[in-house]
């Protein structure tokens, strides 16, 4: 027989994530081949096509078909990405409620200045000041599929086969679930960026390294390779992991008195930044556990890979972010954020199977997989990036914020507006 059925329409995640993503414009500057599909249904030596090749069938009468020996099930294990933000789940109650104390000030103790017949009032009523915020959003997307035994009893040898592959069905769902999830953590991290790059949470070790150490040959290209420049990284890095550790106002993007425990930090890292580590600097080290960073994740990319693998593509997001800013940036290498900055809430996978259809013999099963993705701003988190160019503290009164989405500073201390897209390093 010959079946041929081809999905006009990927999910834009998935497509980014395996390198298919086809711009809407045919005269993008990256485009992708145009596949006709249309008549795709063989990918190998296929039984159903046998009859153009003799060495298929027996070679006494010539008559009989060939059996297949061995079935080879593909079933690949997905690793995990090491990015520990989920957190609990709750039944009941559809908001989740974050209660922050407010600081106190301290008065003067009036015990070491007491004086004859003066009063001291102590029935003042004084309240603690709280806020409260609430989180309530809910993602939601399901999977559906049937499984009919009846037809595919004619493909396979015995029941042991058939539960191999119903098998094989349900654990590829499972796992395209599971890289789902796995790219909406990324996004969750995305947003982070987004917002400090938004609120100028944003640090530039090349820029650092330049000021330290006054070289300017190394350029965002170069960076990477150069082992005093990860050297410098690795120092820089190591310091901010203990400012997280301390309270402070810097560190989060509402200027809220923060710190945050080490067992609540959390850092992810572009892989580009971690192999260049291991091979330009703790190779050439003899005493490398004094240069080792550690206790992070890595990520291949942020959002996508596009066409190819280059470092501006891995390295960039091109988001609107939760407050609503569009921000398109290239060169983050890294994330330091608190695990209730951003944390996974409420994950509810669920399976529900329909009851059996006589007259098509087969059955139907619904995975649905409910979810909550939250940010606090009000937790502390940074993102570090690898540029030439250095965002600006402050946007000079004379920038033309309307037109021009992006303000960094040039080599000569002044600085460049970018209207409109993204510049040559940023």
């Amino acid at each position: 027989m010959k079946v041929t059925q081809m999905a006009e329409t990927l999910n834009i995640v998935f497509k980014e994530i395996i390198g298919t993503f086809t711009p809407e414009d045919p005269d993008a500057e990256l485009p992708l081949y145009k596949e006709d599909l249309s008549n795709f249904v063989d990918m190998g030596r296929k039984i159903e096509s046998s009859t153009e090749w003799g060495d298929n069938y027996d070679k006494y009468v010539g008559k009989l078909i060939d059996r297949i020996g061995y079935t080879l099930i593909v079933d690949k294990e997905l690793t995990d990405d090491g990015i520990k933000i989920e957190s609990d789940r709750y039944e009941y109650g559809a908001f989740l409620q974050k209660i922050r104390i407010k600081d106190i000030d301290f008065v003067d103790n009036e015990v070491w200045n007491l004086q004859a017949g003066q009063s001291y009032e102590y029935f003042d009523f004084k309240p603690v000041d709280m806020e409260a915020t609430y989180f309530s959003d809910k993602t939601t997307f399901g999977v559906e599929w049937s499984w009919v035994s009846k037809v595919l009893k004619e493909s396979l040898t015995d029941l042991a086969a058939m539960t191999r592959l119903y098998a094989a069905i349900e654990n590829r769902i499972m796992k395209k679930i599971r890289l789902t999830t796995k790219e909406m953590k990324k996004r969750l991290i995305n947003n982070v960026n987004g917002c400090n790059i938004k609120h100028h949470r944003v640090i530039n070790l090349l820029d650092e390294y330049r000021t330290a150490t006054g070289d300017t040959t190394t350029t965002a290209a170069t960076a990477l390779t150069n082992a005093d420049f990860l050297k410098h990284t690795v120092m820089r890095l190591k310091m901010y992991k203990k400012f997280f550790n301390e309270p402070t106002t810097l560190m989060n993007n509402e200027g809220e008195l923060n710190w945050t425990p080490a067992s609540d930090f959390r850092m992810v890292a572009l892989t580009d930044l971690d192999a260049a580590l291991t091979a330009y600097l703790y190779s050439s080290t003899y005493h490398d556990e004094f240069v080792t960073l550690d206790g992070y994740a890595t990520v291949a990319n942020w959002q996508g890979v596009a066409e190819g693998f280059s470092f501006d593509v891995r390295s960039s997001i091109n988001i609107t972010t939760t407050e609503g800013t569009e921000i398109a940036y290239t060169g983050i290498v890294a994330t330091m954020f608190d695990r209730e900055c951003i944390t996974i809430w409420n994950e509810d996978p669920e399976l529900d199977t329909a009851p059996y259809n006589p007259k098509g013999k087969f059955i139907n099963y619904y995975y649905s997989y409910d979810c909550n993705y939250y940010y606090d701003s009000y937790e502390n988190s940074l993102t570090f990036v690898i540029s030439d160019f250095s965002v600006l503290d402050t946007i000079p009164d004379d920038f033309d914020v309307t037109e021009n989405k992006y303000y960094v500073l040039d080599g000569d201390g002044g600085y460049i507006g970018i209207a409109d897209g993204i510049a040559a390093g940023i």
